[in-house]
């Protein structure tokens, strides 16, 4: 959950509060720490985070990154043991 920087009704990026899937809290990225150009579209297992777009032709493209072992959360199969 992204906040706005300068307060509410902002447009400048501020900090990312991270909630894992169960709803607590794991976290704050202060500005300028998550080095993403925006915020992922889907998140899966393991680190993994999705951005859907499009290329120059309009043709839809989806894009896979992992996230740094620093700001994963917790796998889902270790949350649920």
């Amino acid at each position: 959950m992204s906040r706005p920087d300068f307060g509410p009704g902002s447009d400048e990026p501020g900090p990312i509060d991270v909630i894992a899937p169960d709803g607590r809290y794991a976290g704050t990225l202060e500005t300028g720490t998550a080095t993403l150009p925006d915020m992922p579209d889907a998140f899966g297992p393991d680190g993994l985070i999705a951005f859907i777009g499009a290329d120059e032709f309009d043709v839809p493209v989806i894009t896979v990154r992992r996230l740094p072992p620093a700001i994963r959360l917790e796998s889902s199969k270790a949350a649920r043991e």
